[in-house]
Formats: structure tokens, C-alpha cells, sequence
């Protein structure tokens, strides 16, 4: 019965989506929890893909490395390695394209880009993005040493447990299903094209720091 009222539909908050379990996030945790990392990397990439097409790019950077977890537990060590790659590359795009808005996001984007490519062995990128977070954090801190401005904004150093990693390797890897494997090389493909066409410009940094070496600007957070 229509009785003039409008009535608002309820919206979901982003803890709510995660429990939801029609939610490809939730079915992915519970797949893994029921030991199926297989079934569980499908949901995390088809939750990547759709975060994508919305533009919640740290969420499918998080998604796809939890992923890129999974592929470690079936001991496909190549396919982590380039989930983890894909991610590092979502990681550097959110930190691009919130460099401007929020110093804060910028720097945690760069911190987590940095520790998705080490996971990944691309030493060259990782080292890029340390190298950013490093020119970002002296410039809000300059009266601090590098090392003084990495500890006080929390940067952590990652290290790789490479004999954990080679004993993996060496177990029989678990076959992937044709749909698994479509949705890696999709992914892997978008961050690569992301990738060529990545900018980075120091003016929007500068741009961002007041005089104080604050933010010139509203800091947002950082989950949405």
C-alpha cells in the first residue's frame, strides 16, 4: 500500500559488505578457512575484478594479494609471485592518484606497494617505492634523518623467509582451474597496461605540504 511515504533503502557499510555472505569477499575467507585456496583465490580475484570496475582500488590491491597467499599455499610460486606484482601495482596507482588529497594514504599506498613487490622479487620496484616514500617523509619531516622520518611514520622493512618460500616451491604445486586461471592473467594484464602508463609527479607532492609541512589538504581516510 503506497502511503506517500518514501522510504530509504539501507546502506551497506564496508564492514558489512565483508560479512555479507553473498559477498565474494566472505565466500573467499570461508573457501579458505574450509582449506580450498584454490576456490578461495577465484573469489578474491572475481572480488578484485569487481572492486576494479568501481575504482576501490585498495580493495582489489587487498584482495589480490590475499590471492597471491593462497597461490603460495598450493605451492604455484610463479602465479603468487605475479598476484603479488599485480597488487604492488595497485598499491603505486592509489598512491599516484592520492598523492594531491591525502599525504597519509599516499604514504600507507607506498608502504604496502613497497611490500607487495618484495614478496613479488622485483627488488628494482620495491626499491622505487621506498625511494618515494623516503622523498615524501623527509619533506614532511625535514629537521629528522631518513632513517629517523622511516620510524616515525611507521615504515617497515620487509624481509623474505627465503628458505620458507623454496620449501614451498619445491612441494607439488595443486592444479588451477581454467576460470582461476583466466582471472590471474586478466588481472596480471590490467596492472602491466597500469603500469606503462604510471606517472609520478613531484609537484603534486609539494603541492600537498603547507608550510608547516602539514597537509594542505582534508585528509581522507583510507578505507572507504
Amino acid at each position: 500500500m503506497d502511503c506517500g511515504l518514501e522510504l530509504e533503502m539501507p546502506v551497506k557499510t564496508w564492514l558489512q559488505k565483508l560479512t555479507d555472505e553473498s559477498s565474494l569477499w566472505f565466500n573467499a575467507i570461508k573457501a579458505e578457512d574450509d582449506g580450498d585456496p584454490v576456490k578461495a583465490a577465484e573469489y578474491y580475484l572475481m572480488d578484485a575484478k569487481q572492486c576494479l570496475k568501481e575504482q576501490a582500488i585498495t580493495r582489489a590491491a587487498l584482495s589480490c594479494s590475499c590471492a597471491a597467499n593462497c597461490m603460495v599455499k598450493t605451492s604455484n610460486s610463479s602465479e603468487a609471485m605475479k598476484l603479488y606484482h599485480a597488487a604492488g601495482e595497485m598499491y603505486r596507482e592509489n598512491a599516484e592518484k592520492t598523492m594531491g588529497n591525502s599525504i597519509r594514504e599516499a604514504l600507507w599506498s607506498l608502504q604496502e606497494a613497497y611490500e607487495n613487490f618484495v614478496l613479488s622479487e622485483d627488488n628494482d620496484s620495491a626499491q622505487n617505492m621506498h625511494d618515494r616514500y623516503v622523498s615524501l617523509a623527509t619533506r614532511i619531516s625535514p629537521f629528522f634523518g631518513v632513517e629517523e622520518s622511516l620510524q616515525t611514520l611507521g615504515f617497515k622493512r620487509l624481509t623474505l623467509d627465503h628458505t620458507k618460500i623454496l620449501a614451498q616451491s619445491k612441494a607439488k604445486a595443486v592444479k588451477l582451474s581454467p576460470q582461476l586461471q583466466d582471472l590471474i592473467e586478466e588481472i596480471v594484464n590490467r596492472s602491466q597496461v597500469q603500469s606503462k602508463n604510471e606517472v609520478f609527479d613531484p609537484k603534486r607532492i609539494m603541492g600537498a605540504i603547507s608550510a608547516d609541512r602539514g597537509s594542505n589538504l582534508d585528509e581522507k581516510s583510507i578505507v572507504s
